[in-house]
C-alpha cells in the first residue's frame, strides 16, 4: 500500500521526497501548487505512511503504479534528494509519461559516495536511534538552510526524520538497483530538466 494525497485540477506534477522523510516534507508547496496543477505527493515504500516492503523493490514501479491508480498519463516530477534519483530513474524507464523534470538536491544511482559523506551517514544512523534527527540536522547536508532559514523552516525536516526514525533501524535498504546504473545514462533523458541545486551520490 502506498499512502498519497491529491489536490488541484490541470495539469499532473507529482513530488517526491527525500530519504527518511515522507510527503509531509511538501506542506508549504502543495496549495499554491494546486492551485493551477493536479499536484500528488506520495510517501515513499518504506517511509511515512505507506507499507514496509517485505523484499527489494523498484521505486519506479511504485511511482509507475501510483499514475495508473490516478489515470495520469503524463506527470511533470518533482524529487528531492532521494525522490530525485526516482525521477531521474523514472524517466529513463518511461520517458513518454514524463514531459519534465525538476530536482532539488538530488542524487543519481551507480555514484559512489564520497568517503566523508559515509561516514557522516554513519554517524547520524548510529545508536540511539531517538538521536537520529539532531545528528542528521546537524550535518553538513543542513550547513545553508541553518544560516538562512527561519527556525520554523529548520524544524520541520527534524519533525518528520523523527516520525521516520525507526526506518534507520532496516537492515539494508530495500529499494533493487536499477540496471544498467544511471550515471553512465544520463545523456539518454530525453525530458525537460530543471536543474538541481547540488548533485551527488544517492544511495
Amino acid at each position: 500500500m502506498v499512502t498519497y494525497d491529491e489536490a488541484g485540477r490541470g495539469p499532473a506534477v507529482i513530488l517526491l521526497h527525500g530519504a527518511f522523510l515522507d510527503r509531509g516534507t511538501w506542506d508549504p508547496q502543495m496549495p499554491e501548487l494546486a492551485a493551477r496543477y493536479r499536484t500528488v505527493r506520495y510517501d515513499i515504500r518504506p517511509f511515512g505512511e505507506s507499507m514496509v516492503p517485505d523484499q527489494p523493490y523498484k521505486t519506479t514501479d511504485d511511482l509507475l503504479a501510483v499514475m495508473n491508480a490516478l489515470t495520469i498519463e503524463r506527470a511533470h516530477l518533482v524529487g528531492h534528494s532521494f525522490g530525485g534519483g526516482v525521477v531521474i530513474d523514472f524517466a529513463l524507464a518511461h520517458p513518454s509519461r514524463v514531459p519534465s523534470l525538476a530536482m532539488v538536491n538530488s542524487g543519481v544511482t551507480g555514484a559512489t559516495m564520497p568517503a566523508d559523506e559515509q561516514k557522516e551517514a554513519m554517524r547520524c544512523s548510529s545508536p540511539p536511534v531517538r538521536a537520529t534527527p539532531r545528528r542528521w540536522k546537524r550535518g553538513w547536508r543542513w550547513a545553508s538552510g541553518r544560516r538562512r532559514a527561519r527556525p520554523e523552516v529548520m524544524k520541520a525536516p527534524e519533525t518528520i526524520t523523527a516520525r521516520n526514525a525507526a526506518r534507520f533501524r532496516m537492515a539494508a535498504p530495500p529499494f533493487a538497483p536499477i540496471t544498467p546504473p544511471v550515471i553512465g545514462r544520463l545523456g539518454e533523458i530525453r525530458a525537460a530538466i530543471m536543474p538541481s541545486r547540488s548533485a551527488g551520490p544517492r544511495s
